[in-house]
């Protein structure tokens, strides 16, 4: 392999991380807080549940607690 046949390999790479990173950081991170007394998440920066005035907590933080619970997603009206 020569000198130029890299070059054009290194280039080629570093176009496809550029475009992967571009991708990965276009799609907005979704922060879901959620219920653990009717099981409903909110998208919505909320501090108590729009149903049941429960205290949210994070839904990353509760799937280490309740791994098999789904949380329903609610929106407000």
């Amino acid at each position: 392999m020569n000198l130029e046949q890299r070059i054009i390999e290194l280039e080629q790479r570093i176009a496809e991380l550029e475009k992967k990173a571009t991708a990965e950081t276009a799609v907005p991170k979704v922060n879901l807080n959620g219920c653990t007394n009717c099981g409903r998440a909110w998208h919505e920066n909320l501090a108590f549940c729009g149903v049941c005035g429960n205290r949210l907590i994070p839904v990353s933080e509760l799937k280490k607690f309740y791994p098999n619970r789904n949380f329903t997603l609610s929106h407000r009206s």
